[in-house]
């Protein structure tokens, strides 16, 4: 038996709304292969030029600093990390 006649097969057991959803995936499998099949090739480098990234990217954002800078209490960090990190700072 075909793997058409094994659908057709649980096909004619369901309810008519189940089957009515099959019948969109079905379709929805059709468009795709379609869509797959017609689809050209990308081809490397044809954005060049189009595409740009800031000097500053790795830059720290300025509504970050704060955070960035934040140093954790030891307890905090000894939870975290372990006894393994000696150079934890106190905070002031």
């Amino acid at each position: 038996m075909t793997h058409a006649e094994l659908v057709y097969q649980h096909l004619k057991q369901m309810p008519e709304s189940v089957a009515a959803e099959i019948l969109d995936f079905v379709q929805f499998l059709e468009w795709k292969q379609a869509n797959v099949q017609s689809r050209v090739p990308r081809q490397p480098g044809t954005a060049k030029g189009l595409v740009w990234i800031a000097d500053d990217f790795d830059a720290p954002l300025d509504k970050f600093k704060d955070y960035v800078s934040m140093r954790l209490p030891i307890p905090f960090c000894k939870r975290l990390f372990g006894n393994s990190h000696s150079n934890l700072t106190r905070l002031p």
